[in-house]
């Protein structure tokens, strides 16, 4: 037996009312990731069960589940590796107010899937998987031609209205178009002659007539400054290797995945098991099977055990293991962002002092671990806080779980003991739930590490009427008195942020300063892909005095989000393109260097190896501040030519 993931378990607590579903033609469904033998063991007894389309040599792939099947699911997760691709993070909203806030579920059901689609013929494919991308922006043209072969907006249902857009046969939802498409639908309207504010005006209104345009106002995406980075760096190291005398590989074909917008407000990054994982399966279904791959992974979420286990890196793992060729040529790289440094401080919620994503504690002095946080501010979204013990000597580390509610609640605290699960409830209405299972490496999680899952109900309902309590609650882990402790537990608040069109609407919650393992300067949010074993992990680099050089380690030290190895380090800071042709704004971090890593791996570049102790051009390197006892005496560069 196994433990079944405590996301499902509180959709089932919940009874589905505030889990996000994707809206079909008969009914609701959910996007699970699972093994091949987990969906086997549910074929027959659900009432519908859809693959996307997956490579047939991997093992893990997404899948998607009525969610009337759910408990179907749960009772088969005992046995096999399932969990839930997203958990319940939208809003509850009302009727009075889902139509001004359009959006909160923003994907279509799913279709069957077809079995073949149309191959480029390119010897080198660069993808990216990240944001909304301004696909019209003059960078991405060259001679009258897209540069983007391949485009798949995962958040969209395809409008034949715009004459652009299709539904991906093989993925069964979103949108997509070709190169081919969107010449025919712009190249017209692009022409040579146009001046900078000319084109704006024309990508605008193509936008709008393409039903792409920004939900806000907003002059700038991710999207679109990761893909011009990667394409910069390509076609910088292409241009290098031709004044050297090397041979020109060509122009690779391009393809971008356009994440969903709401999912990208998801700071624990839980839509990343599904939609990443098929954005490579997009992207690879269109490679033709000996063609050299590139896919740039700049985004990522918070939280997971942190150790490569995780069913998103292990199925990065696997595809990469599967699309390496037979004389052991690694055909396909994926590189992903390391996560970027800070303390990983939030907003004032009202306590008066800022509140942190992650914190990481040591024992106190009553040889047990307490986390804190605040709820001071109605909130019609649950809240998810997930804490990870890790292994004592290569075992499971069981530890006993007690949440103290607010004071004035009402409720006495829960003690949970390991392997066991509790609710808390308040008036006869279920306000939390502790889920304190521990995962095997067998487990829905993939780890040694134990789990533990405190889920919040939302403190109003959809109407604004109270439900959970408001004020501090506590999280209090203890071992038996014969087991030893651990060093350290990571606790992580699984909330989107307060960006874009949910500005002052979700409030942004995180722990309150207490006991730390490392300095409050010290914690950083290393990404939950951080760890992935077979792909890239970029870290960043930069000088304050040269912005677009890769020379010292900055003051705070980007390298303490990464775990050892040799890494690879990239630019931190580079100038990009907006939204639109004539505008433009600086990226920092470490997903602009991995972008720039992407396109010079594609481009052919190689990584120069690099002592930490100096750097010409800036002053002695600090090296990697917060590092792990196993020390990089040395890291791998990729700077700008």
């Amino acid at each position: 037996m196994i433990a079944p993931d405590p996301y499902l378990r509180w959709a089932q607590l919940t009874q589905r009312r505030y889990l996000q579903p994707m809206r079909g033609p008969d009914g609701d469904w959910l996007k699970l990731v699972m093994t091949r033998d987990g969906a086997a063991a549910l074929a027959g007894k659900t009432r519908r069960l859809v693959w996307s389309r997956a490579n047939p040599d991997t093992d893990l792939a997404t899948v998607w589940l009525h969610v009337d099947d759910l408990d179907l699911a749960l009772a088969q997760s005992t046995r096999h590796r399932i969990g839930l691709a997203h958990p319940s993070l939208a809003p509850v909203v009302s009727a009075r107010d889902a139509a001004a806030r359009p959006g909160l579920v923003d994907m279509q059901g799913p279709a069957a899937p077809l079995a073949e689609v149309e191959r480029c013929d390119a010897p080198r494919v660069i993808g990216v998987i990240d944001g909304r991308c301004g696909f019209l922006h003059q960078r991405f043209w060259r001679d009258g031609q897209p540069r983007i072969q391949r485009y798949w907006d995962q958040g969209a249902v395809a409008d034949p209205a715009s004459g652009l857009w299709h539904t991906p046969g093989d993925m069964g939802y979103g949108r997509a178009f070709t190169g081919a498409d969107l010449h025919a639908q712009a190249s017209s309207r692009l022409a040579a002659g146009l001046d900078a504010w000319q084109r704006e005006q024309v990508e605008l209104d193509l936008y709008r007539a393409f039903g792409h345009a920004l939900p806000q106002a907003c002059d700038w995406t991710h999207g679109t400054h990761i893909l011009s980075t990667v394409l910069d760096a390509h076609d910088r190291a292409r241009q290098d290797r031709s004044h050297k005398g090397e041979q020109d590989p060509g122009d690779p074909a391009v393809m971008h995945v356009q994440l969903p917008d709401l999912a990208l407000l998801d700071t624990g990054a839980n839509w990343l098991a599904s939609s990443v994982l098929d954005g490579i399966d997009y992207i690879l279904a269109r490679c033709r099977p000996d063609a050299q791959v590139f896919i740039n992974l700049s985004l990522g979420g918070f939280g997971g055990p942190q150790n490569g286990t995780s069913m998103l890196e292990q199925a990065i793992d696997d595809q990469i293991r599967a699309w390496t060729g037979l004389n052991g040529d690694r055909r396909l790289q994926v590189i992903v962002a390391a996560g970027n440094l800070g303390s990983g401080s939030v907003k004032d919620d009202g306590t008066g002092e800022a509140q942190r994503i992650h914190q990481r504690l040591k024992p106190d002095e009553r040889n047990g671990f307490s986390f804190a946080w605040h709820v001071e501010i109605p909130d019609a979204t649950e809240t998810f806080v997930e804490f990870w013990v890790p292994a004592l000597a290569g075992q499971p580390c069981a530890m006993r779980a007690t949440l103290t509610p607010p004071h004035g609640s009402g409720a006495a605290p829960l003690t949970v003991e390991a392997g066991q699960q509790g609710e808390l409830q308040v008036g006869g209405r279920r306000v939390a739930a502790v889920f304190n299972d521990t995962h095997t490496t067998d487990g829905a999680n993939g780890s040694g590490a134990s789990q533990v899952l405190v889920a919040l109900a939302h403190t109003e309902d959809r109407d604004g009427r109270p439900i959970g309590p408001l004020g501090r609650w506590t999280l209090r882990l203890e071992v038996a008195p014969e087991q030893a402790l651990p060093a350290t537990v990571d606790g992580w608040m699984r909330r989107r942020d307060i960006p874009g069109e949910l500005e002052g609407y979700r409030p942004q919650y995180g722990f309150a300063p207490s006991n730390l393992a490392v300095p409050d300067d010290l914690l950083d949010q290393r990404s939950s892909l951080a760890n992935v074993h077979r792909g890239q992990v970029v870290g960043a680099l930069e000088h304050p005095e040269d912005p677009p050089a890769a020379a010292t380690l900055e003051e705070a030290g980007y390298s303490s989000t990464l775990v050892g190895g040799r890494p690879i380090y990239g630019p931190g800071r580079l100038q990009g393109p907006g939204f639109t042709t004539g505008t433009s704004k600086e990226l920092r971090g470490t997903s602009i260097a991995a972008a720039h890593v992407c396109g010079a791996l594609a481009g052919g570049t190689l990584p120069v190896k690099m002592a930490l102790k100096v750097r010409g051009g800036g002053p002695a390197a600090r090296g990697p501040v917060g590092a792990p006892p196993n020390t990089v005496d040395a890291i791998y560069i990729v700077d700008p030519p």
